[in-house]
């Protein structure tokens, strides 16, 4: 975790245009996934949709052009480490 503390310092530090800017956090949040997954941290995923037990529905909506208990949004994502959950995902389901 250090080095990605080392990059994020040198980024805020430094001087540069804002796609510099950018660009360095973009690699700098690529190595924290890379040190999140090192630990056995994943991304809970979404594909099969809401499962209370990894997912809280923050809100519902009815949309006919989605299947019952489909997730349409995430809006904030939830991580796990092999079976236990860190934080659920908070999402938008379609009941």
């Amino acid at each position: 975790m250090l080095p990605v503390l080392d990059n994020l310092e040198r980024a805020v530090s430094a001087e540069g245009s804002f796609e510099d800017l950018k660009k360095g956090v973009e690699m700098t949040l690529k190595q924290f996934k890379g040190s999140l997954e090192k630990l056995g941290v994943d991304e809970i995923s979404i594909d099969n949709g809401f499962d209370p037990n990894y997912h809280e529905a923050v809100m519902h909506i009815q949309d006919e052009n989605y299947g019952n208990n489909e997730i349409v949004e995430v809006f904030q994502k939830g991580y796990k480490r092999a079976d236990k959950v860190i934080r659920h995902s908070m999402v938008k389901v379609v009941n």
